[in-house]
């Protein structure tokens, strides 16, 4: 490796991963526990750059974890920690989303009154998009205006550039 990779840290080896032949020896438990599987005994399969492959003692179905979920393996084995809590569906591990729908607190409401208004209440108008007809003639009128505006300029700049005579007397000739 050169000397400037070396100064500067960088390494050109893949990160450190957690030490999965110690899980080869025995069996353990994901902590937090896989949802949609009862039993959470495991045993270590095999392993490739991305994922392991572990089955379970109960039911003895094997399952791919992506690597990026484990978070820690302790070296005497027992648990294994997981960054995100996982879902089994269809066969595979999907991380777990918890949809929780928080609902508002009932806030104490003032009894309405059973008289009726005396006037009808107050409405505001609004208009989001301009009635389909008025579109075409919009843009006739645009392109009338921007017409016109390049005529006067055409205009004054023609006559910006011609010669100005002057009605001047002629010059005296002569003695």
């Amino acid at each position: 490796m050169n000397a400037a990779w070396r100064y500067a840290g960088i390494m050109a080896s893949p990160p450190v991963l957690p030490m999965l032949e110690n899980l080869a020896a025995w069996p353990f438990c994901f902590d937090p526990p896989i949802v949609n599987i009862e039993h959470n005994e495991w045993v270590y399969r095999k392993q490739t750059w991305s994922e392991i492959l572990v089955a379970n003692c109960g039911t003895a179905e094997e399952i791919w974890i992506p690597r990026r979920f484990i978070a820690e393996i302790p070296p005497g084995g027992g648990i294994v920690a997981l960054t995100r809590e996982l879902e089994y569906r269809g066969g595979t591990v999907w991380p777990s989303r918890q949809c929780v729908l928080q609902m508002p607190a009932a806030a104490a409401r003032p009894a309405e009154s059973t008289v009726p208004r005396s006037s009808p209440a107050p409405v505001v108008g609004i208009r989001l998009d301009d009635p389909p007809g008025r579109r075409p003639f919009r843009l006739i009128g645009i392109a009338v205006l921007a017409a016109l505006g390049l005529y006067a300029l055409a205009v004054n700049f023609n006559r910006a550039g011609e010669p100005r005579h002057r009605n001047s007397p002629p010059a005296a000739t002569g003695p």
